[in-house]
């Protein structure tokens, strides 16, 4: 049960990331205009997410898709960071 409850988290930490990066782009740019050091932020923070992903695909164990999700969550928690003070 765990282990479900685990591949879960991570598929949903995995489709927000991608989702976030994509709806912050496209309402910062509807709003501001492109913005080319956001663009680039972005851009590494998502080549970041899919690098875990690999890992985590690599070697599918339990701790390594812990080890994913906490790795996602706070690749989120710095793009929410630096977007809120972008943008305020």
């Amino acid at each position: 049960m765990k282990k479900v409850a685990l591949l879960l988290l991570f598929t949903i930490s995995v489709l927000m990331s991608t989702e976030l990066a994509e709806f912050v782009t496209n309402d910062h740019n509807l709003l501001y205009g492109r913005d080319a050091e956001l663009d680039y932020y972005l851009d590494t923070r998502e080549g970041m997410i899919s690098d875990v992903i690999d890992q985590v695909r690599a070697y599918p164990s339990f701790s390594k898709r812990l080890w994913g999700v906490k790795q996602i969550l706070h690749i989120l928690s710095q793009m929410e960071f630096h977007i809120n003070a972008r943008i305020l």
